[in-house]
């Protein structure tokens, strides 16, 4: 049988994050190697790319030199900023599906995610279930 996974559809990134044995439960060779490198690629992305996420990094005093020291200094956007402002990244993609929160706080948020972010985020839930059962 054919294996898509074999044959260069697959970013290697994404075969090392979703199909990987330890995606869930890293050891620290890999975290060391993959998962950091691709925490710091993804932080500068956003930071070079979102002025939103750029403000509230420098607001914060966090750096790319900082992180690299230490990736838990990767600031994470609270969610209640979603609910009052549109942030997003913008990748060249198109949206292909706007999620909607449920509002149970008083007013929705909206998630857009193109292609690779809907891809990627169903690859983690994917795995998710698969470590359930």
């Amino acid at each position: 049988m054919l294996n898509l996974m074999d044959i260069g559809f697959v970013p290697a990134v994404e075969k090392e994050i979703y199909q990987g044995e330890d995606a869930f439960f890293p050891g620290p060779a890999l975290r060391a190697t993959v998962q950091k490198k691709m925490m710091e690629d993804s932080f500068d992305f956003h930071y070079r790319n979102n002025s939103i996420y750029r403000n509230y990094c420098d607001s914060k005093g966090i750096t790319a030199e900082k992180i690299k020291s230490d990736h838990r200094e990767i600031p994470l956007i609270p969610s209640t900023i979603f609910k009052t402002m549109k942030v997003r990244t913008l990748t060249g993609e198109d949206t292909v599906k706007r999620c909607l929160s449920s509002g149970t706080q008083g007013s929705v948020s909206t998630v857009e995610r193109d292609n690779t972010t809907l891809e990627r985020f169903l690859g983690s839930v994917r795995n998710t279930l698969d470590n359930v059962y």
